[in-house]
């Protein structure tokens, strides 16, 4: 709907929120009615301010007939974001009873209002009578919201007045002896622990109860009267509190709560006190009475915001009987609602089995008098009255169902059947959700509509499906012609099999940039990419790793006539020879940037890139890339200047390709107009979309211990077993098992460590015939895609994954034998989250950039501020794709299984027991044991190599365990000094060089930390990946500092307290950002709901600096906290590290060496996958900075006008030449420059028939 035309009419007719309200009181008052409100009794005193400052009470006279029960009313006048209009928003809350809530929504009633308008245009004369209606409406408005402001300002003066005034006269009465209300509560003696005074009025005797905040200061009064009195809604009770106080977080305390070793937290005072006196013989213990159930969530919420370390014992109420009526047990909902969100607290719930259900006991003090204190002690004690939530948060939304009203049972439903969809596959199918939610809703099944539920299960389930699909397909931008735009065409073949129709279509497309997504296995190598590389005569097929390149190497050279040069395999010893000849190369992209290329690059006439996505992906954010703008520049640049066939072919392409496509498009517009003239027509993006149905494949989910059970029974019983597994740690553990287990079985496991190996590389030069040898293969992602087994051999199909890939690597990886047609899934998920935000990305950026490094401009015409970078495209590619991939990792198995429904496979859950799961558990933990001491052992046994050998080591693609065993032995050496031995090795391995490394940055003065920044600032370094050094050292600095522990020495004692606040310090408000992007310490803090226990991320700091906190607990509360735990440094642990820096900054080793120049010297590193080894730590050199060269050429660039993405090229020339050896000429090198360029510019001299 326009919104303009939305915003016209309502100026017209309203321009105003309270005319709304004015207007259509009708409206607002047919909803009052439904809680029991005269809206008319009550539309005077709204002031419709928000908040509890605008907050109305209708009571008494104020209700309709037959409702007693006060109802709160909050009225405010909201903007709405979008239109910009004002409405108003008002909630009636009912007091009593189960807490009903309605609410009018302006919004929606002008939503409404104005399609009418649309159907049905209004006459002239009657736009001139509203129009002098909404005038006057306007006018009283005006008067009625001062007049109703005035009023509650005076009521409010009143209220506080009234306050003062009782506390006054609480001060001055004489402390009460006795009550009959606490004798006949048989708590009598509680009179001894509490400031309860006594007094008497209109109504009779009470005592009076001083009410304060969790801070200590005065609310009001509750007044305990001996009998019932009447108040002014008519209700009659024996409580009542000092009119005009804010009840909300209002309590009072029986005990020393600063000293208390047990707290508890109950509604009533009663039951408070016999909670106190039951237990004031067994323990320092304190209670808060939080007066009510509503309250009590209030009550408990605080001290946790001001006190996160208190653990508060709740002490129940149960109201069963209410329960049982329908009424629900508020009580229990309490309990459900706490232990929700604070995990380390315990609640207790009475037991009244042997308590005549005629006294209708509900709470502790009933308990206390029908079975005396022994039994509220013995109850309070052990654990049979301990209420426990366990499970998952659906598990505890179905238990919460159980203690719901009736009249709020479909509602909770409707959020369980959310909260069920949320935790979703692989536990929870949609038809277990309802299933789970109706067996729990039995006691109540006439208010419970199923088909309700159902769809809105099946609404969430289908948008999770299209959720977990964004990351592998295009959205309606690419398939729908409506959105569609003009330099892009979407073409859909009816088919999963690329064929000779694709193929001359996408020839068709000469000139332009074509993507291809067709699924797996359907021949886009074979049947599309082989005959564009043999027909054109230079041409260059690219993947995003090594291991695909001599698979698609062989397949692209198989059977290739001798009429067409044949393909250079670009790790061939001699491609500096053949290239010339051949001019058509397979390669990785990583090294698409070698000078060698170079001369066929710039000048191609066909480029494919296989697995585009996953390559963009790779290049940006995958981190095997040593120079990934080098990288991402050239693809744009090959991708602007060939001059025939530009083919993306990715089963997994999607919108972020087009994008990049569209970004290459424009480069290559520009391109040809600068060689043809303007008139030249300009390029298109052709998307060509194949169809994918999989409904032939059965999967079978269960959870990765089984899966592991299963593969193992699977191997003893004689079949052939073919596992992936995304975990090479799990990888091995099953393969150690099964080597163990099963001797006499035959069996290969292929990771980066095992492909020196010899069987491994057999494997993978002939996976069709090796593949006959094994009675199981076992393989991580170092074979996710380029490899297919097509024999028949395999009859079991494993996939255990945990989410350390994408869901769609996951589908890669299974999908190995072409023949396979039914598959085990074993899932589980990391416990760790990531950032799912590109824009929290770029916001933790600018808060860490400190030298204003990000063009910030604010554009007048759009009115948005407009961030840009030096490497911009770079930066905002990776950091799309890293919150993409980060989104499919988090909620990793239900996102798996959710792609696998969107592609037709039917999915089914694996029969299993909970013995399976435990035995499984059991395998991989043994496993896990021995493959530990297997590592210590190789360590040991294996020489420390020389620096010589070492730097041959590293030279090298791929690394055999033994020789990295011997590389981990010169780094405890020579970085961590400290003596190879069983403690060092587990030291190293638990990320003792990222350890030391955090410890260094502790240790690091202000200005060296700013003279790396400086350097990578200097070096043109992008900022989505700079260290930012100078920041994460501060905060590592304020940590400590706010803590009270010293950084040199490791003193100090912190308190609980300080280390809430540290952690407040580095996370609050938009901090939270720099936290989770920028710091790579202390782990991941949810943005959302921003729930973290702080003394559990303070020790993880702690510990990420290779450090421990030990525990102290004081003789009694001192100034400065409310606790009596401090926490300190190990000695031990802060001497051994001091003691390793020591050694370090002695021998000049830094872990913040700059070696990766971006953009300024490009070198020739080893392709390789993604290794888990950490290369962190280096020795300093004195060689020539490649930065000095860095400002020479930049100066010469500017003066010479070459264009940015020359510099990999022309660089790479200077390197190749010796001049990067010297430090460069004090004059310049503008001449040595220009030349080059001119040598380079030569041969992008497009080629003509």
């Amino acid at each position: 709907m326009d919104n303009n035309r939305f915003l016209t009419w309502y100026n017209d007719n309203y321009s105003r929120g309270d005319v709304v309200a004015s207007l259509h009181s009708s409206e607002i008052a047919n909803v009052a009615e439904e809680i029991g409100v005269n809206w008319n009794a009550v539309s005077d005193r709204v002031s419709w301010r928000k908040g509890r400052d605008g907050k109305v009470n209708a009571y008494g006279s104020q209700l309709l007939k037959g409702f007693k029960n006060s109802v709160g009313i909050y009225a405010s006048i909201e903007r709405c974001t979008k239109t910009g209009v004002e409405f108003p928003l008002i909630t009636f809350k009912n007091k009593g009873g189960a807490g009903d809530t309605v609410v009018f929504n302006g919004l929606q009633l002008l939503w409404d209002l104005f399609k009418e308008h649309i159907n049905s245009p209004i006459s002239a004369s009657e736009q001139l009578r509203r129009k002098n209606e909404k005038q006057a409406k306007l006018e009283k408005a005006e008067r009625k919201q001062k007049a109703a402001l005035l009023k509650q300002q005076e009521e409010d003066k009143r209220r506080a007045a009234n306050v003062q005034t009782e506390l006054a006269n609480h001060y001055q009465l004489p402390c009460a002896a006795s009550f009959v209300y606490t004798d006949k509560k048989k708590i009598a003696d509680i009179l001894n622990h509490v400031q309860a005074k006594s007094g008497q009025d209109k109504h009779g005797k009470f005592i009076s109860l001083l009410l304060h905040d969790t801070l200590g200061t005065p609310r009001g009064v509750q007044r305990i009267y001996e009998k019932n009195i009447t108040k002014p809604d008519g209700s009659k009770t024996n409580k009542d509190f000092t009119w005009g106080m804010d009840k909300s977080g209002a309590h009072l305390i029986i005990g020393d709560l600063a000293n208390a070793e047990r707290v508890f937290a109950v509604e009533g005072f009663a039951t408070g006190a016999s909670v106190f006196l039951a237990l004031k013989n067994t323990c320092d213990v304190a209670v808060i009475v939080a007066l009510d159930s509503g309250n009590m969530i209030k009550v408990v919420d605080q001290y946790k915001k001001e006190q996160p370390h208190l653990v508060i014992h709740y002490g129940l109420d149960n109201d069963q009987w209410k329960c049982k009526q329908g009424k629900g047990n508020a009580g229990v909902l309490v309990g459900v609602n706490l232990l929700a969100k604070h995990k380390d607290d315990r609640a207790f719930l009475p037991n009244f089995e042997h308590v005549d259900p005629v006294f209708q006991a509900t709470d502790w003090n009933d308990l206390h008098c029908y079975r005396g204190l022994r039994e509220v002690t013995k109850q309070l004690r052990g654990n049979k009255s301990r209420f426990k939530l366990d499970g998952d948060p659906f598990e505890m939304a179905l238990q919460k169902l159980s203690f719901t009203s009736y009249n709020q049972l479909m509602n909770e439903a409707l959020i369980c059947a959310s909260v069920g969809m949320q935790v979703g596959l692989p536990k929870y199918r949609p038809s277990d959700v309802v299933a789970a939610i109706k067996l729990h809703t039995q006691h109540a099944k006439d208010r419970i509509d199923v088909r309700k539920l159902s769809e809105k299960v099946t609404k969430i389930f289908k948008a999770k499906v299209h959720g977990a699909q964004e990351f592998r397909s295009f959205s309606k931008r690419i398939t729908s012609s409506k959105f569609r735009p003009d330099h892009i065409t979407y073409k859909r073949f009816n088919k999963s099999v690329v064929d000779n129709d694709v193929l001359n279509y996408v020839k068709s497309k000469q000139g332009d940039i074509v993507i291809v997504r067709f699924p797996m296995a359907s021949g886009k190598t074979q049947n599309l990419i082989k005959p564009l590389m043999w027909e054109n005569d230079r041409s260059a097929f690219f993947a995003h790793r090594v291991s695909l390149i001599g698979g698609a190497w062989d397949a692209l050279s198989k059977n290739m006539p001798s009429s067409y040069a044949p393909i250079t395999h670009y790790q061939d010893p001699n491609v500096k020879d053949m290239l010339p000849g051949s001019n058509k190369l397979a390669c990785c992209i990583n090294s698409a940037i070698k000078g060698t290329f170079a001369p066929l690059l710039n000048n191609l006439h066909a480029l494919c890139i296989d697995e585009a996505s996953q390559t963009l992906r790779h290049t940006t954010s995958g981190g095997a890339v040593a120079y990934p703008v080098a990288v991402f520049n050239k693809i744009l640049q090959m991708t602007s200047t060939t001059r025939d066939h530009i083919v993306f072919a990715d089963a997994d392409a999607n919108d972020t390709l087009v994008e990049f496509c569209e970004l290459a498009l424009k480069r290559r517009n520009a391109h040809l107009k600068e060689l043809y003239g303007d008139d030249h027509p300009e390029c298109k993006i052709h998307i060509v979309d194949g169809t994918t149905n999989c409904n032939d494949f059965n999967i079978y989910y269960t959870d990765s211990n089984t899966a592991f059970l299963r593969a193992a029974k699977d191997v003893e019983a004689g079949h052939k077993v073919l596992i992936a597994n995304d975990s090479a740690r799990d990888g091995e553990k099953l393969y150690t098992h099964l080597q163990s287990k099963y001797p006499d079985k035959k069996g290969l496991f292929i990771d980066s460590e095992s492909k020196p190996n010899e069987y491994v590389q057999k494997f993978t030069d002939a996976p069709n015939e090796e593949s006959k040898k094994y009675d199981y293969l076992i393989y991580s992602p170092a074979i996710s895609s380029g490899v297919s087994i097509e024999n028949k051999h395999f009859t079991r199909h494993y996939g255990i994954f945990c989410g350390t890939v994408a869901p769609s690597d996951a589908l890669q990886m299974i999908r190995r034998d072409r023949n396979a047609r039914e598959f085990v899934l074993g899932l589980s998920t990391m416990n760790s989250g990531r950032e799912e935000s590109a824009l929290n990305m770029w916001l933790a950026m600018i808060l860490a950039n400190d030298h204003s490094q990000l063009d910030v401009n604010i554009n007048k015409d759009s009115g948005k501020i407009e961030i840009g970078t030096e490497d911009y495209e770079f930066d905002r590619f990776r950091l799309e794709l890293i919150a993409q991939e980060n989104r499919a990792k988090n909620d990793f198995a239900n996102n798996l299984l959710c792609i696998l429904y969107a592609d037709g496979y039917k999915l089914h859950q694996l029969d299993t027991n909970e013995i399976e799961q435990e035995i499984g558990k059991a395998m991989k933990e043994s496993s896990r044991d021995l493959l530990i001491a297997l590592d210590i052992e190789r360590h040991l046994n294996n020489p420390t190599p020389s620096d010589q050998e070492r730097s041959a080591l590293l030279e090298r693609n791929n690394l055999s365990k033994d020789e990295k065993a011997q590389l981990n032995r010169w780094n405890i050496e020579n970085l961590l000094r400290m003596e190879v031995n069983q403690e060092s090795i587990i030291f190293l391995n638990q990320g003792g060089l990222r350890k030391v490394k955090y410890f260094e940055l502790l240790q690091m003065p202000a200005d060296e930390a700013k003279r790396i920044d400086n350097a990578e600032i200097e070096a043109g370094v992008p900022v989505s990946n700079r260290l930012y050094l100078s920041k994460q050292r501060q905060a590592l600095r304020d940590f400590f500092e706010i803590c009270g522990l010293d950084p040199k020495t490791g003193e100090g004692m912190a308190s609980p307290e300080q280390l809430a606040k540290a952690m407040h310090h580095l996370t609050d408000g938009d901090n939270i950002h720099v936290y989770n992007n920028v710091y790579k310490f202390g782990g991941y803090i949810n943005t959302y709901s921003r729930k973290l226990n702080p003394l559990n991320k303070a020790k993880a700091i702690i510990e990420a600096l290779g450090l421990k906190l030990d525990t102290l607990q004081l003789a009694r509360v001192q100034e400065g906290s409310t606790s009596r735990i401090r926490y300190s440094i190990r000695k031990s642990e802060f001497d051994l590290m001091a003691g390793i820096n020591a050694e370090r900054q002695a021998e000049k080793i830094t872990a913040f060496k700059l070696e990766h120049l971006e953009g300024v010297l490009i070198q020739s590193l080893p392709d390789s996958y993604i290794d888990t080894m950490e290369n962190v730590d280096q020795a300093e050199t004195n060689k020539i900075k490649a930065s000095n060269w860095s400002s020479v050429f930049k100066q010469a660039a500017e003066n010479l006008r070459i264009p940015f993405n020359f510099a990999p090229q022309v660089l790479v020339r200077l390197r190749d030449e010796g001049y990067m050896q010297s430090a460069p000429p004090k004059e310049g090198a503008q001449s040595v420059i220009s030349r080059i360029y001119s040598q380079i510019t030569a041969q992008f001299k497009p080629i003509t028939n």
